[in-house]
């Protein structure tokens, strides 16, 4: 049987006792004799002290004198029998001796040998009470305490306590009543049997008197107390009872009790019996009456403690040896003036017993490498090969490397031989054992296994993909149950809503259990929160319409301090409340649905919890940018960046693995990234809605060959609140990039809240790629405020448009703001506000300024003048798709409406205002609630909206216009055309070569070729510029009148353009060789014809040796008399034939001059 060794705790108790004791508390471990055999076989100091009993399951020892004893290594418990020395009885008609104490129990092995301590029987004194008996005990048990002496009639009459206490002597005296025994010790033993029992009914004079009475007390036994001795007798032969006096009964020990340790039942423990009370003397036995002497207690026929001493005087008896019995009194001599010495009392004993050990071994459970958030199995296994014996497993957890353990629980999966758990940091290299007890049901023993340890894994870094949750209403994310939220708290998430926000049906996008929800319903987003009852404490709106199939960052903080609640939408502050403290109880987290509510519809990203309230600058920060896990207050950090669908990994530092997700419905996780290679065949069109938000700070880009069209759209501005001007486009920049980096920074703005209680509209955000920056375009104006300038529209990638205020008019907000050139934008137009008339201006475009509104009516149905529209956007196809992006918002109609159709009297204004988009971005008219949106994704301004109002006495809140959310758009080239490989081409001098290749065009991509060369001693190509064809799939050479082409490589460069967006790509075919091979001596005899303006050269050659041989035929066509000389042939630096003056020459050069030769 594999074992370890026990706890720390116990060699601790032991490394205490070693120190309170000294030295001497353990003896050596230096046995020098072996008792029993096989499996039961251990050492001893003295062997003839012990006894060796076996059965069937067990080993075991008798101790009889104290001596040292090594268990067999692997016996950790075992069970004991250990009876004290039994109490001496007293002499002198004294008590009988008590027992010593009777003790049971399993205790564990401590150290390699330990001391078996046996106590003795107390000693017999003739006119005294003798001594107790010694304990007996061993390694942690308590002492089985030896027993107490009997009292005596003489001096120290008193019995003595012990294990069980000794009897009372002979009571003498005139008194109400006798002496009382010896106490016995609690679970060890009983009391002593008093003396002198006094019989109120008898009186107190005559020959019944209390004095004539002596009886005398029996010790006390592990299984009853001693008797008192009761009634009497006097006379010599024949007793004649006392009239009025109980029956005698005599003063016997107390009772044993048995043990069948040692595989037989044994008695231990009997008490010693009292003495007769009076002595064999004429005079005593005529004036006193007594009860006879009591005998030694036992258990049933078997009697252990002593025997009293009779009238005729003697020692007591001795208890049984190696049984604690207690010893029996003694009597007096016939004169009474000797006492008899008690006898001694029985020597204690230690019996001990073990499980013979088990040859099976235990299999101990394998270390474990796990994921955070798994589940682990361990295992052990093992069974008892010994009849009857049963093994029952308990698995113990060490946090500290085994220096203490500890339970983990009682569930059914943790008290067997396997153990089941779920991974979390927290444990990361525990260590794991299985502890077991092997029972017989009396006695048990214990063992371990090998330690096996858990290794968690951290989980993996999130990917460089920007992935998000699509769920489609069948599926939502749950953790465990953790903690409550902190009472000062921010939760923060994106959602892009489909069609289930748009039903009057509750849909949960984020619920901290019966604490904090946020759902959406009625194109409304709600915030709604729970206290520790289950009880609704508040349902609030974020104040912001539900905008479906586009992104919308949704936050809400909360003061503990305060009680305060803001909720946020895309950074802006919306409706503000106080909530009373929320549930505190631990309770999951649920995105997207429930098993109970219904289920979203849609995508959801980011999701993170703090522990701080987030400021507005916070918040917008968050936004758009990856959260450093060990940031400040952050809680719980759902990012959804995975490679795998398993689960979502909670990236706070300090998640253990509890508020991982887990799924329901298997959703997807999707980029958040449209890439469309399919709408322009050839193309790749890759579309951000969204921030791209991964721990590296952006977009991994692909390898990309050609130039990139880039269009980068900022949000667009929203419009003022009353009566307001339109929101400005936001920036619009469409550029050609020609590489990217290896991660570029996308950054998508949102368009501007919408206004409402006359404010004026908000900004919308820059959308920035990579250093490339479009600025938000700036909201509109609001006339509300009869401070004058508080109507001016704000500037921004485009203007917004002013509005009146003081009923004057206002200017509107500059474009541009990057001071791009073209113009990311345009300038919003002023409100004109003279007398009567009253209008504003519409929102800057991406390519034209807004229109101030002129002239008007004041009713509805002429609707005259100037409408006040949004300025133009920028019409593009890079997507594939005409669209306009950047449009401004439409400025609102100027006179507002109290209860329809009670108009604002005395004042005009043109209609309200068209955004520069059809359908997004219109101005509000008088008792129309909203503004338009601007489109999203486009960056458009927000229409301006009107003036509270009033409808059946209900007062209405009028909100401008939403800016369009911005986009950032990338369309290259798919990839780099290709060519055929031409072939290689060899020709005989004076042929006319051709290369060609096939190539296919790609969709609508405009196709160009350029062949070109490189000589074979060059590393440049250089494109061709004789021949034909050249910029086609077949080029054909000039004729090679000689080699000067030789070994010249060719190749065809391909280009792709793409004609809407004006990128283009090059590649290149493989390359082919030109072979020139010279003319030879043939058949035909040909020459070169020269005029004076050519030549043809040849490789540089390498004469060896010092003499050459030149030959050359020539046959000029003209005369060469010119001082002038004409070479026919010349090696330079070598030599050189040429005519001059009339004749022909040569020249050789000997490395320094020439030296001429006609």
């Amino acid at each position: 049987m594999e074992r370890v060794s026990k706890t720390l705790l116990l060699a601790l108790i032991i490394g205490f006792f070693q120190i309170i004791q000294g030295p001497g508390f353990l003896p050596p471990a230096d046995a020098v004799a072996t008792v029993g055999s096989g499996v039961c076989a251990s050492s001893v100091g003295n062997s003839s002290y012990v006894q060796v009993y076996t059965s069937a399951t067990k080993c075991i020892l008798e101790f009889d004198t104290t001596t040292t004893w090594a268990p067999p290594t692997g016996v950790y418990t075992i069970s004991y029998l250990a009876v004290g020395g039994g109490g001496a009885g007293g002499g002198g008609r004294g008590g009988g001796g008590g027992a010593g104490g009777f003790t049971t129990g399993t205790t564990q092995v401590i150290g390699a040998s330990m001391t078996m301590t046996i106590g003795l029987g107390g000693t017999g004194v003739a006119n005294g009470k003798g001594t107790n008996g010694g304990d007996s005990y061993f390694g942690l048990i308590t002492p089985a305490y030896g027993g107490g002496a009997g009292g005596t009639s003489f001096s120290s009459r008193n019995p003595s306590n012990g294990g069980s206490g000794g009897g009372a002597g002979i009571y003498a005296s005139v008194t109400t009543s006798g002496w009382a025994g010896g106490d016995g010790t609690a679970g060890q033993g009983n009391a002593g049997g008093g003396s002198g029992s006094p019989y109120a009914s008898l009186g107190t004079s005559g020959a019944t008197s209390y004095d004539q009475v002596r009886n005398s007390g029996g010790g006390g036994g592990a299984g009853g107390a001693g008797i008192a001795a009761e009634g009497g007798v006097r006379g010599q032969n024949a007793d004649v009872a006392l009239a009025g006096l109980p029956t005698a009964r005599p003063g016997n020990g107390g009772a044993g009790l048995t043990s069948s340790i040692t595989g037989t039942s044994k008695c231990y423990a009997g008490g010693g019996g009292a003495s007769y009370g009076h002595f064999y003397k004429q005079t005593e036995w005529d004036n006193y009456y007594s009860a006879p002497q009591g005998s030694g207690g036992g258990c049933g026929a078997t009697i252990v403690g002593g025997g009293g001493s009779p009238r005729v005087g003697t020692v007591g008896t001795a208890g049984v040896a190696n049984t604690g019995s207690g010893g029996g009194a003694g009597g007096v001599n016939n004169a009474g003036d000797t006492g008899y010495a008690g006898g001694a009392g029985g020597s204690g004993v230690i019996v001990v017993s073990w499980l013979k050990t088990s040859s099976n071994p235990v299999t101990s459970p394998s270390n474990v490498t796990v994921n955070r958030g798994d589940t682990f199995t361990l295992t052990a296994s093992g069974t008892s090969d010994i009849a009857g014996v049963t093994r029952t497993w308990k698995w113990q957890q060490s946090s500290n490397s085994g220096a203490t353990w500890s339970n983990v629980g009682a569930t059914d999966t943790k008290s067997t031989t396997t153990y089941i758990d779920t991974a979390t940091t927290t444990i990361n290299g525990y260590q794991y054992r299985a502890f077991y007890t092997d029972s017989d049901g009396v006695n048990s023993d214990t063992g371990t296994t090998l330690a096996a340890t858990v290794t968690v894994l951290a989980p993996p870094q999130t990917s460089d993909t920007d992935s998000v949750l699509n769920l489609t209403g069948t599926q939502y994310a749950y953790s465990g149950p953790i903690s409550a939220l902190n009472d000062t708290f921010t939760v923060e998430l994106w959602v892009k809503p489909g069609s289930s926000c748009t039903t009057s049906s509750d849909t949960l996008l984020l619920q901290k259990a019966n604490s904090l929800a946020i759902s959406c319903h009625d194109n409304r987003f709600w915030i709604v929160t729970k206290d520790n009852s289950g009880s609704t404490l508040t349902t609030v709106d974020i104040n912001n319409l539900v905008e479906t199939n586009t992104w919308q960052h949704l936050a809400v903080t909360r003061a503990g301090s305060t009680s305060a609640m803001v909720a946020y939408y895309n950074g802006m502050q919306g409706n503000s409340w106080s909530s009373a403290a929320l549930n505190t109880n631990p309770s999951q987290w649920n995105i997207g649905g429930s098993a109970s509510l219904t289920n979203f519809i849609g995508q959801i990203d980011e999701v993170k919890i703090w522990n701080t309230a987030r400021t507005a600058a916070n918040i917008k920060t968050d936004m758009h940018s990856f959260t450093s896990a060990a940031a400040s207050g952050l809680v719980n950090y759902w990012d959804f960046n995975e490679t795998a669908t398993s689960r979502v990994y909670d990236q706070a530092s300090a998640a253990t693995g509890l508020t991982d997700l887990y799924f329901v419905g298997s959703p997807t996780l999707l980029e958040n990234i449209d890439i469309d290679t399919t709408t322009v065949t050839g193309t790749t069109i890759v579309k951000f809605t969204r921030s791209y938000i991964t721990k590296n700070g952006g977009w991994k880009t692909p390898a990309i060959s050609g130039s990139i069209r880039a269009l980068n759209v900022a949000g667009g501005g929203s419009g003022g609140a009353d009566r307001g001007g339109g929101g400005g486009a936001g920036g619009r920049l469409y550029t050609i990039l020609n590489n990217l980096r290896s991660i570029e920074t996308i950054t998508v703005g949102m368009g501007g809240s919408a206004a409402f209680n006359g404010a004026a509209g908000f900004s919308g955000e820059s959308s920035t790629l990579g250093t490339l920056v479009a600025h938000g375009g700036g909201g509109g104006g609001a006339s509300a405020s009869a401070t004058p300038g508080a109507g001016k529209g704000l500037a921004g990638g485009s203007g917004g448009g002013g509005s009146f205020s003081a009923g004057v008019g206002q200017d509107s907000g500059t474009g541009n703001t990057g001071n791009y050139s073209p113009a990311e934008g345009f300038r919003g137009a002023p409100s004109i506000a003279n007398g009567a008339y009253r209008n504003t201006g519409g929102g800057g475009g991406a390519t034209g300024v807004g229109i101030s509104g002129a002239n008007g009516d004041s009713n509805t149905i002429a609707l005259s003048g100037t409408r006040p529209d949004g300025g133009s956007g920028d019409t593009l196809s890079i997507t594939g798709v005409a669209v306009q992006y950047a449009a401004g918002g439409g400025g609102a109609r100027g006179i507002s409406g109290g209860a329809a159709p009670a108009y604002e009297s005395g004042f005009y204004s043109a209609p309200p205002g068209l955004g520069g988009t059809t359908g997004c971005g219109n101005g509000a008219n008088f008792n129309q609630q909203y503004g338009g949106d601007g489109c999203y994704n486009t960056g458009g301004g927000g229409g301006g909206g009107a003036t509270n109002y009033s409808v059946s006495g209900s007062s209405i809140t009028a909100m401008s216009g939403r800016g369009g959310s911005g986009i950032i758009v990338l369309r290259y080239i798919t990839n780099t055309p290709t060519a055929t490989t031409p072939s290689s081409v060899t020709i005989n001098e004076g042929d006319t070569p051709t290369f060609t290749v096939t190539s296919t065009p790609v969709g609508n991509l405009v196709r160009g070729y350029k062949w070109q060369y490189k000589a074979s001693t060059s590393n440049t190509w250089v494109n061709v510029t004789d021949g034909t064809g050249t910029d086609t799939t077949t080029y054909t050479l000039p004729q090679q009148n000689n080699r000067a082409r030789n070994q010249y490589n060719y190749r065809v460069a391909i280009s792709d353009t793409d004609t809407v967006t004006g990128e283009t790509i090059t590649g290149y075919s493989e390359s082919a060789t030109l072979t020139v091979i010279a003319a030879g001596d043939g058949d035909v005899d040909y020459s070169a014809l020269f005029n004076s303006s050519q030549a043809q050269s040849v490789a540089p050659m390498t004469f060896a040796g010092s003499s050459i041989s030149a030959q050359v035929w020539v046959n000029r066509t003209t005369a060469c008399g010119g001082a002038n000389g004409s070479y026919a042939v010349d090696l330079y630096n070598v030599a050189a034939f040429y005519c001059k003056s009339g004749q022909w020459s040569g020249s050789v050069y000997s490395g320094s001059s020439d030296s001429q030769i006609v």
